[in-house]
């Protein structure tokens, strides 16, 4: 019966034991991170030479890992003259080489044909990883008011309701977005 009394008591210090070096453990690794993210200076600096390649003008991390340090994936917009949905692939390609990761792992976002929603979230949480930090956010500003002026101006009501009244301006803007002489968006001719 002694021994028994004596096993527990050293299973009750090995338990208070494990714990305190458990916690130890959790708080070491709570301060170093996870080893395998890779800090924004890191990808700065590795993903130099892949935007300087595809001819980036500038890129951001955005998405939690631009908010938070780490995800499992890397979200990345970026400004740039690609000539195709291959040389876009391309860059993801190459950006999951250099960081050592699968490519289902890289989203790439162009911001030339972003929608509003993925502008405001760079916005709202992107890091400038690539390009001059102040012209970089002054084109993703100008970008989403565009977005959004544009938006407007097609959507007016009054432009909904006597699309055959309009004036030469919005005639103009109906050329550029339908591609036709002056056909109004909301003509059905």
């Amino acid at each position: 019966m002694c021994w028994v009394m004596d096993t527990r008591k050293i299973i009750g210090a090995l338990r208070k034991e494990a714990f305190k070096e458990l916690e130890r453990l959790s708080n070491f690794i709570g301060s170093v991170g996870d080893p395998e993210q890779v800090g924004i200076e890191e990808l700065r600096i590795r993903l130099k030479p892949v935007f300087e390649r595809y001819g980036v003008k500038y890129a951001f991390l955005f998405s939690l890992r631009a908010r938070a340090g780490v995800d499992r994936d890397y979200d990345i917009a970026v400004s740039a003259s690609l000539r195709s949905a291959l040389e876009l692939g391309g860059l993801i390609v190459d950006i999951a080489v250099t960081l050592d990761v699968t490519e289902d792992l890289v989203e790439v976002v162009h911001l030339g044909s972003a929608g509003a929603s993925i502008l405001y979230s760079v916005i709202n949480d992107g890091v400038v990883i690539y390009g001059n930090e102040d012209e970089a956010m002054n084109y993703l500003w100008r970008r989403y008011l565009e977005f959004l002026a544009i938006n407007e101006y097609v959507n007016h009501p009054e432009r909904r309701i006597a699309p055959n009244r309009a004036n030469t301006t919005d005639r103009g803007l109906n050329k550029l977005m339908t591609n036709q002489d002056t056909k109004p968006l909301d003509n059905e001719d």
